[in-house]
């Protein structure tokens, strides 16, 4: 402000009213260039503004602004990387902080050339234009579009496992599931089920997941499982093996269970990200009725299937 009252410089207007974007392209079409030499930007979006509105600019090199102003479009100052103090930024940073000091000699010959040259600025601001005109809204969205399609038509990639889920005393198959232990499900429905799908004594377990820390102790899994069993009028000691998983998950545990088992049941609303990890680790998700789970027991013969 006291430069632009000097009146020992070229003429300074300094700008601090709200303008409207109406305002803004206005003022952008009202000059011969955007000049922008930043120490820090994250993109620095009013750079692609002013190429829209067919300004050459002249940018920082080594910044965000080399990824979209070709060369033809702006000139470049040279910059070198400065350290930032950690207390200056008041937050904490994954590295050490720095920001791109341009070089004040090289920018001044810059502008002088920018200024001596009005065929090369329009040449610039052209090639300028024709560029952001490939970064628009749309255009982007569109390419954001396609990549999306594309990525979902490919099949499920799981990203590989440590290592296998060890489950205790596994059977040739395993089932799991993961009960409401604190409300309402339909454990009772695939208790009915097993009892009639999977003979007693079948090679086949069903593993009840429950987090310590989260479903109660004990007494009340037990209390849970046997209330369920006698809705379903379902004998415990007459039905193939079930067993609660007492396991407190952590990391990519839940991910190595899902492909440790060879079928998973939801049985409630809350099951739906279990369903996801199923499904992404090759896992049958089957309904809790006894011709779902006979027709899991005749054809899943223990090999895991190739998708969801």
């Amino acid at each position: 402000q006291e430069l632009a009252a000097s009146g020992r410089l070229p003429r300074v207007r300094y700008v601090t009213d709200d303008l409207s974007d109406d305002e803004i392209v206005d003022l952008f079409r009202s000059a011969d260039a955007l000049v922008h030499p930043y120490r820090g930007e994250g993109f620095a979006m009013p750079v692609l503004e002013a190429m829209a509105c067919g300004l050459p600019v002249v940018v920082t090199a080594g910044g965000p602004t080399d990824e979209f102003c070709p060369d033809e479009t702006c000139r470049r100052v040279r910059s070198v990387r400065r350290p930032v103090a950690p207390e200056a930024l008041g937050a904490p940073t994954v590295g050490p902080a720095w920001m791109l000091e341009p070089d004040e000699a090289h920018l001044v010959g810059v502008l002088r050339a920018l200024v001596d040259d009005p065929a090369d600025r329009a040449r610039r601001g052209r090639a300028a234009r024709a560029a952001a005109e490939a970064l628009s809204w749309d255009v982007v969205a569109d390419r954001y579009a396609e990549r999306l399609h594309r990525l979902a038509a490919r099949p499920p990639r799981p990203a590989p496992l440590a290592e296998p889920f060890a489950l205790p005393d596994p059977a040739a198959r395993n089932l799991l599931a993961t009960p409401a232990w604190r409300g309402e499900d339909r454990l009772d429905l695939l208790l009915a089920a097993w009892a009639r799908a999977v003979p007693a004594g079948a090679p086949v377990a069903l593993y009840l997941l429950v987090h310590p820390q989260a479903d109660g102790d004990a007494e009340d899994w037990s209390a849970h499982v046997l209330a369920a069993a006698e809705r379903a009028g379902v004998d415990l000691g007459e039905v193939a093996d079930i067993a609660v998983l007492d396991h407190a998950d952590s990391g990519d545990d839940l991910r190595r269970l899902h492909a440790a088992v060879d079928g998973y049941v939801p049985l409630h609303a809350a099951c739906a990200g279990h369903v996801r990890l199923a499904r992404a680790a090759g896992t049958p998700v089957i309904e809790p009725d006894a011709a779902a789970l006979g027709a899991w027991t005749a054809t899943h013969a223990g090999s895991r299937s190739s998708g969801p």
